[in-house]
């Protein structure tokens, strides 16, 4: 019987390897590399300030990230797995403007600001996009911000008419 008293150290079961496993860190890939490069998720998100890529992709799931909602490049594998890759030149920017943000309440305004505009340049303002707003205004909020200003924003137009 495993673990009773009369179990001995030759009878016992293996613990198995009982060694550190080391894994071999990757290079965060440079900020400043030719802006071109296509880059994973994995190497973006030191970029980004995420610890993982993992962190990184809950983000973009969750619309904290709208301005990676649409990658530059989607590769698929011999598993059928999607992985996303985005230009450094857009995760530097992206970086930035997230590392100089203002306060919430100016970015608020900016926000609303851009929603307006948007929506009075926009032939149909239904078709004024979250993704398109935080594309042309990177580290300004999340995709649920976003859709605040859009909303407040259509309110406004209406009640200008």
């Amino acid at each position: 019987m495993y673990g009773s008293p009369r179990t001995s150290a030759l009878t016992a079961p293996d613990p198995g390897n009982t060694e550190s496993k080391t894994r071999t860190q990757t290079a965060a890939p440079a900020q400043n590399g030719d802006p071109e490069d296509l880059l994973d998720t994995k190497q973006a998100a030191p970029i980004l300030g995420y610890s993982s890529h993992l962190e990184l992709n809950r983000a973009i799931a969750r619309g904290i990230l709208p301005e990676l909602a649409d990658p530059d490049e989607a590769v698929r594998n011999e598993r059928g797995i999607t992985s996303n890759r985005y230009k450094r030149r857009r995760l530097v920017d992206l970086a930035r403007a997230r590392h100089e943000a203002p306060s919430s309440t100016e970015l608020a305004q900016r926000r609303l600001a851009a929603a307006l505009d948007a929506q009075r340049a926009a032939a149909d303002p239904n078709l004024v996009t979250v993704e398109a707003l935080a594309q042309a205004h990177p580290g300004h909020g999340s995709a649920t911000a976003w859709r605040t200003s859009i909303d407040e924003a259509r309110r406004a137009l209406t009640q200008a008419d």
